[in-house]
């Protein structure tokens, strides 16, 4: 499985989760069989709130799974359309996101969790 989170830099495993997917400044992608990150940068960060692209925020890398502390509607709806689950995660590192998704403590996103705007 391919994990997307975004962080404030990199940082591999210790790398700090940022607070809003759309507008991070990179994205940790993680094989979970391997849980080395490769990082990307967030070629979508500049937009105004609602016009996220996540997929070309993603750089077009092809994930399964996002882990956000928060994320917008649009983007939200966007990786469900594309077949991506968002889960919700609490965890201050890369690290401890994916040792709680892989061990079932991650709860899937709802999109009455979405954000309102951009805070971060």
């Amino acid at each position: 499985m391919k994990i997307a989170i975004p962080v404030t830099k990199s940082n591999g495993l210790e790398s700090e989760i940022y607070g809003h997917f759309g507008s991070a400044p990179f994205f940790a992608i993680i094989e979970s069989d391997n849980r080395i990150p490769q990082f990307v940068p967030n070629s979508n960060a500049e937009h105004m709130h609602g016009t996220c692209n996540p997929i070309m925020a993603l750089a077009n890398n092809q994930v399964d799974v996002v882990i956000v502390k928060g994320i917008g509607r649009n983007a939200f709806s966007r990786l469900n359309s594309a077949g991506i689950r968002v889960y919700l995660s609490v965890a201050d590192t890369v690290g401890t996101a994916v040792d709680d998704l892989l061990s079932g403590k991650l709860r899937e996103f709802d999109i009455d969790l979405t954000c309102e705007g951009h805070s971060m």
